[in-house]
């Protein structure tokens, strides 16, 4: 659920950003969203079915070159979709690219070890920081207000509230007991990873579009990125670490598998 709702809230970020500072007619501004969905997923869904059969799966370094083309396919949707005009389209496209991609690996025999996510993961270990050192880098405090931190929590805590109850609701109806059914939503509450990658992204665009107008509401929702970073992340890693061993127990199955 929590990678399904990272992929919503990028996509839309996208979207809204594409619309915000476009510069066309309303009819172009109001395309904007739809365009940019139809050129993710055609990206998306090509790259992703070329990186089924390209390289070779008897080539010498099949799992590297995977990895290789697939984080160029993932940059050059990004970068290529500012460059035609709808960011939207980058990040459902670097997306979708994996997604294609991904689930054709998993189809293949067991004997062709698919090593990519493993890449990735590593890479990520090392770019995360980068991430959230980008966003101190671009927090002032000196155009710190009163009045927008104070906004800007209560509009943290109005989407925690509702983050927690889409949380519980996906849990209706699942055979699990209460404190594991707590505890999934309970992972709804931190947000951090998201927030760092997205954060600085309208301030961004708002510079290389010199649009000087919208360095405010920018800077607004950098000061609103980082509050949520601040105040979630650090209390529901510690809370989920806490409460994990009292509230779930592994099942008899996993035990089973883990020693066979």
């Amino acid at each position: 659920m929590t990678s399904c709702n990272d992929v919503l809230a990028i996509f839309l970020f996208g979207v809204i950003l594409g619309v915000i500072f476009s510069t066309g007619d309303l009819t172009s501004q109001i395309l904007q969203g739809p365009i940019g969905i139809v050129i993710g997923l055609v990206y998306g869904s090509l790259c992703g079915l070329a990186l089924l059969y390209l390289p070779s799966y008897q080539a010498k370094y099949t799992n590297g070159l995977r990895f290789a083309m697939t984080a160029l396919a993932g940059t050059l949707s990004v970068v290529g979709s500012k460059k035609v005009g709808y960011p939207s389209a980058g990040a459902l496209g670097c997306i979708v690219t994996a997604f294609v991609a991904g689930t054709g690996w998993r189809k293949r025999p067991p004997t062709e070890c698919n090593e990519v996510s493993m890449y990735l993961d590593l890479l990520w270990k090392f770019l995360k920081p980068v991430s959230f050192s980008l966003i101190g880098k671009e927090v002032k405090f000196s155009v710190l207000e009163g009045e927008t931190v104070l906004y800007g929590f209560v509009t943290l805590l109005v989407a925690v509230l509702l983050r927690l109850i889409a949380s519980y609701l996906s849990t209706v109806g699942s055979e699990l007991n209460w404190k594991e059914k707590a505890y999934v939503t309970l992972a709804g509450f931190p947000k951090a990873t998201v927030q760092a990658a997205l954060g600085p992204a309208a301030l961004d665009l708002a510079r290389s579009v010199n649009a000087t107008d919208e360095y405010g509401r920018a800077q607004t929702v950098l000061i609103v990125t980082v509050l949520a970073i601040i105040l979630t992340a650090p209390l529901g890693a510690l809370l989920m670490i806490k409460l994990a061993p009292r509230w779930l127990k592994r099942s008899t199955d996993e035990r089973t598998d883990q020693y066979s």
